[in-house]
């Protein structure tokens, strides 16, 4: 999902993600539900994190990152509506 929203920003290192398999397996050793809610709390971080921070246009190499307009009301928004639809 971080990539999907913020395709200029290169990691600091090379990683790879676990395949759906991992996942199942790490899922199965939780509690039921748990791994549902862990998923949703890392989703909803990113959501609230790109209503705070609006990206720097473009990849980031042309010309130097601007500064991030912080857009709290935005964020407050986006808990509290992803706290009504949990």
């Amino acid at each position: 999902m971080l990539r999907q929203m913020y395709p200029f920003a290169a990691p600091a290192v090379v990683y790879s993600a676990p395949d759906r398999c991992a996942f199942d397996v790490v899922a199965s050793f939780l509690p039921k539900g748990v791994a549902h809610s862990l998923r949703r709390t890392g989703e909803s971080t990113i959501l609230v994190a790109q209503a705070l921070f609006v990206p720097a246009q473009g990849d980031g190499t042309a010309e130097p990152l601007a500064l991030s307009e912080i857009r709290v009301s935005e964020a407050a928004r986006t808990v509290s509506e992803g706290s009504r639809a949990g």
